[in-house]
């Protein structure tokens, strides 16, 4: 998106939503001048939810036709981030469905970022990642096995990990088991 246009139209206010993540907070943080205009169209919460499921969409079908991985983790990412938006049981079969997917082809040294996605980056108390979404949701089955992708994952990054190790890095994979298992001691999974 060409963000030295003015946002005068549904049409572009969809595509600045959009490119911002579906996030009024990226939306205000980094284009306060855009912000307003999209502000000033008073576009109802309706209109946002339908962009938010085929922006999902949109990034569904693009993870399920990846090939070579690399941008498997940010799809991922991106996916997580809406999912909890849209907020219906298929959105969150698709979410489990794309996570699987990842499983299978995102490249070493990836996989830990998308471990830290399904346990959630923020401090447990929030219960914010797949894990604790799907526990919350009433879906243990999907928790335990999001608990079990996650612990795929960074055990994989383990590893697989080249030597010499970054301290950082295998700090980050340890991070990630230690966090998923505590997790899933905490919801007894």
């Amino acid at each position: 998106m060409d963000f030295s246009v003015p946002i005068t139209t549904l049409s572009l206010a969809k595509k600045y939503y959009c490119s911002m993540g579906c996030s009024h907070f990226h939306m205000s943080r980094d284009r306060p001048d855009r912000y307003k205009e999209y502000c000033n169209l008073n576009i109802s919460k309706d209109t946002e939810h339908q962009w938010q499921t085929e922006q999902f969409q949109e990034l569904y079908d693009e993870l399920m036709q990846e090939k070579n991985g690399e941008n498997v983790w940010f799809l991922h990412s991106r996916m997580e981030d809406l999912v909890h938006s849209v907020n219906t049981d298929d959105a969150y079969e698709q979410m489990l469905v794309a996570t699987k997917r990842t499983l299978e082809i995102v490249p070493d040294g990836y996989r830990v970022i998308v471990a830290e996605t399904i346990n959630g980056r923020k401090k447990h108390k929030y219960r914010e990642g797949l894990i604790f979404r799907s526990y919350d949701r009433g879906r243990c089955d999907h928790a335990a096995e999001y608990v079990a992708l996650s612990l795929s994952l960074a055990e994989s990054d383990w590893k697989n990990m080249i030597f010499p190790l970054e301290n950082r890095t295998s700090a980050r994979v340890g991070n990630a088991i230690k966090d998923c298992k505590l997790i899933k001691r905490k919801l007894r999974l």
